[in-house]
């Protein structure tokens, strides 16, 4: 007796936005532990011919970091892969946020999806190098009959170590996240 929806919005102020709902159609109030997210999530400086061609030498290359305290899942490339004998650092990321969850448990790839399933705890990713990107959140939720609970997932794109910071101490609010 559940439904869960969502819906995809653009946002020029918050990149992509995702807006989920879980509603209890039942009539006794339901307890649920669940997962949402986002998988294969690329990081910043790759095109899709640099995917195409070259997608197991970006997956070497892959970093994704996840800032505890903010919930901020950041994805990039440790270098930019080059044919020449010279660095070439990569500047920015793609991240990703989220909102309005209790107590959320992130994961920053989908190595755990399988314990989820078969209803094992999983433990915080904060760090994960040489994997595909996802940005999954658990938590645990209690609806009561008609009761419901949104949440919300941001995916920005090119973002530098600025852009960064300032989100980390400016988090914006659900009702921002609407009007904009």
């Amino acid at each position: 007796n559940l439904s869960f929806s969502y819906t995809w919005m653009s946002s020029d102020r918050f990149g992509f936005v995702r807006k989920a709902n879980l509603h209890n159609l039942g009539s006794q109030p339901a307890s649920c532990r669940f997962i949402d997210g986002l998988q294969n999530l690329l990081p910043a400086n790759v095109d899709r011919d640099m995917q195409t061609v070259f997608s197991t030498l970006v997956d070497a290359y892959k970093k994704n970091e996840l800032l505890p305290e903010s919930g901020i899942g950041i994805y990039a490339l440790s270098s930019i892969p080059v044919d020449r004998a010279e660095p070439s650092e990569s500047l920015t990321a793609n991240t990703v946020w989220s909102t309005g969850l209790d107590d959320p448990v992130y994961l920053l790839s989908t190595c755990q999806l399988d314990d989820f399933r078969q209803g094992k705890s999983i433990k915080q990713e904060t760090d994960m190098c040489g994997v595909r990107g996802a940005y999954l959140v658990q938590s645990k939720t209690t609806l009561l009959a008609g009761g419901s609970t949104e949440w919300f997932i941001v995916a920005e794109t090119n973002q530098d170590a600025c852009d960064i910071a300032e989100l980390e101490t400016k988090r914006p609010s659900k009702s921002e996240l609407l009007a904009d």
